[in-house]
């Protein structure tokens, strides 16, 4: 999943953010995932798994189309910003570009992501709203898609799964999202409250919190657990 170098997989694990959020996200990933003896007189023992681990990996598996896709436009979006002929048109349209492509990777990359957190939440008895008049807790990840963004993040952001924070600006996404910004010739973004928009560094920030949450992902072992499942559908 991840293609960082060894070096910088070490530097990522020596920061806080990834200590604590892997400490919370192994911990909800091996109570779903591990297996543990029945109750009741069985010799020699038999294992068992949760009573949610059937749903996680239904979620999971109904969630590889839609991970393969996403992960298919964010390689785009993130070339976007890097081609040649982009360099020789002027800055502000340079500029328009990256905000265009940070919002497209918050709703492509940025949103799975948090869905995919959100799942192992859910099979962890977490109750996910679903909002709206007809509110109920959320059980599938196709139910997902009822659930804004902005509740999504407060409710990672209440279970202490706090890495999102990096990976969205909530305040630069809603910006772009309403178009409260203008950009003038030499390239300079500002927010309509007159707050400039540093846009490069919110690109850089998303793509740390990616990394940092692809390699938590990979050394708790749901990134096996879900390849197993990707294995499983494409056979």
């Amino acid at each position: 999943m991840s293609d960082l170098s060894g070096p910088e997989k070490e530097n990522i694990r020596q920061s806080k953010e990834y200590s604590v959020n892997k400490a919370i996200l192994d911990f909800y990933f091996t109570k779903i995932t591990k297996a543990s003896p029945k109750i009741g007189p069985v010799f020699p023992p038999e294992y068992v798994y949760g009573t949610r681990y059937g749903m996680f990996r239904k979620n999971c598996t109904d969630f590889i189309e839609r991970w393969e896709e996403t992960k298919r436009v964010s390689k785009i979006l993130k070339e976007l910003k890097t081609l040649d002929f982009i360099r020789e048109i002027p800055a502000k349209f340079r500029s328009m570009n990256k905000m265009l492509v940070y919002l497209g990777l918050v709703e492509s990359l940025g949103v799975a992501l948090a869905d995919i957190v959100l799942v192992l939440l859910i099979a962890n008895e977490k109750e996910v709203h679903t909002g709206g008049r007809f509110s109920k807790h959320a059980t599938r990840i196709k139910e997902l898609e009822k659930i804004s963004l902005a509740n999504k993040l407060d409710f990672l952001n209440g279970e202490r799964i706090e890495i999102f924070s990096r990976l969205i600006n909530r305040e630069t996404r809603n910006k772009i999202a309403h178009l409260n910004f203008t950009i003038d010739e030499k390239g300079r973004i500002t927010g309509k409250d007159n707050k400039p928009i540093k846009i490069d560094a919110r690109i850089n920030d998303f793509w740390k919190g990616v990394h940092t949450l692809e390699l938590i992902f990979e050394d708790i072992g749901f990134i096996k657990f879900f390849e197993r499942g990707i294995s499983h559908k494409q056979s």
